[in-house]
């Protein structure tokens, strides 16, 4: 879908781009009042038509990255809250309640280590209560981050609690400035050799 979507984005770039580049090559005065050929209004014309077109291009990229990144940060993040609780719900299934779970918060700590999508994980009992929880790596203010939310199955007293699983928005940004760099590299390098 996203890279339809970027195609089709980028063929109608492109098509507006030729069209404002026959425009500027009609509208710019070819030869100036002695004759010679203006080289240097037409190198200025297509060298802001091209960098414009690159900034279109690397706006559009962002945007569908960032729609396709949290699209794919959540599809993950759903198997890992499944594999999450398919663990504790194999030990709660052995007749533990939540409140004897022991060790959780380290285990869950080296799983956010491996995947920096995650911001941090709560486990929550059902009155809301924080039972485990994870340090936040990056201590973003996660009230507006994407969660993940899953609920177990009851324990032996017959509670339940909620897995969360909190997205990094840092990441993602950090992800997000690469990209601008990237894009900012090109338009550079491009009008260098132009």
């Amino acid at each position: 879908v996203y890279l339809y979507e970027t195609l089709k984005m980028m063929a109608l770039i492109a098509i507006g781009t030729i069209l404002i580049v026959l425009t500027a090559i009609f509208k710019t005065p070819l030869y100036n009042s002695n004759g010679e050929f203006n080289k240097r209004a037409l190198m200025i014309a297509l060298t802001l038509i091209l960098v414009l077109t690159q900034i279109t291009y690397g706006i559009v990229n962002v945007i569908n990255f960032r729609s396709a990144y949290l699209e794919l940060t959540d599809k993950n993040l759903n198997v890992t809250s499944g594999i999450i609780q398919n663990k504790i719900e194999g030990v709660i299934n052995l007749g533990f309640s939540y409140g004897e779970l022991d060790g959780v918060d380290d285990w869950l700590k080296n799983l956010i280590i491996q995947i920096p999508e995650i911001d941090h994980i709560n486990l929550r009992s059902d009155s809301q209560k924080i039972l485990f929880t994870t340090t936040s790596l990056s201590n973003d203010e996660s009230h507006n981050n994407q969660t993940v939310t899953k609920q177990l199955s009851p324990d032996a007293t017959n509670k339940t609690a909620n897995l969360e699983i909190v997205v990094s928005k840092n990441h993602l940004n950090n992800q997000l400035i690469k990209l601008l760099l990237d894009i900012g590299t090109m338009v550079i390098i491009s009008i260098f050799f132009l």
